[in-house]
């Protein structure tokens, strides 16, 4: 019986020792899921988007970028967009003399109907720097995004003339040329929700990015295209929206 007391306090200290593991094997386990957790929340993804806007340039615009995150505010990357431009009783045209037609009309492909004007694509180079959310809803979040950058473009533009007579005959003539910048650059500002991985928001762009520099530099039979074009400002404004994927 003396021994009694020896072997109750045997039991316990074997419990104790047999408990101490499984306990730091679960706070192990809690450490690992909040690593993760912190690891997932601070992620740095890849960012598609899609941007759709309309410029005081007079020209409609859309955008594929691709943006890789260096950390979760900064990131780098590109994208190319192309814009149309809707001139209607402004396409270039003239009259012709000493020829078997009359007068000639710039058209773009068989869209002539249309009265447009499709620009080369142009090639954007730029950083985005994103803010901490500025409101958070579980799953739905809300950020803006700052991307200044530069704009290249192919100073180079080839168009289609329409040549015709009062007898309805035509002809079509090409012209083309080298001129205009090359360089622009631009600042934009992005309100975006995101949902997840998926996003929409708004956006605003300052730029000097001017459609037309190539094609006002082309002339056809002593008339200048020039004119014909909406009139060239020092700074444009383009208002859009943005869907956005990370990935």
């Amino acid at each position: 019986m003396k021994s009694f007391p020896f072997l109750a306090f045997g039991l316990m200290l074997v419990s104790f020792l047999a408990a101490e593991p499984a306990e730091a094997s679960c706070r192990s386990r809690e450490v690992d899921v909040k690593v993760g957790q912190m690891k997932r929340s601070a992620r740095t993804p890849d960012l598609l988007r899609l941007n759709l806007g309309y410029s005081t340039n007079e020209h409609c615009l859309m955008e594929v970028t691709w943006h890789h995150f260096l950390n979760q505010y900064v990131g780098l990357g590109g994208g190319v967009s192309c814009g149309v431009g809707f001139l209607g009783k402004n396409m270039p045209n003239g009259y012709i003399t000493d020829s078997d037609y009359d007068q000639w009309r710039m058209i773009s492909g068989e869209e002539d109907e249309w009265n447009i004007d499709a620009a080369a694509p142009k090639f954007l180079f730029s950083g985005i720097f994103k803010t901490p959310d500025l409101l958070d809803f579980g799953r739905c979040k809300v950020a803006c995004l700052v991307e200044p950058g530069a704009v290249l473009a192919i100073p180079f533009s080839r168009r289609q003339v329409l040549l015709s007579n009062d007898a309805g005959d035509t002809k079509t003539e090409y012209v083309r040329g080298w001129g205009g910048r090359s360089v622009f650059w631009q600042c934009r500002g992005t309100l975006m929700l995101s949902f997840d991985d998926f996003g929409i928001g708004l956006n605003y762009s300052l730029n000097d990015i001017d459609l037309y520099s190539s094609v006002r530099t082309l002339s056809y039979n002593g008339t200048e295209f020039h004119d014909f074009y909406p009139k060239e400002k020092k700074l444009y404004h383009t208002f859009g929206l943005t869907l956005s994927y990370s990935f």
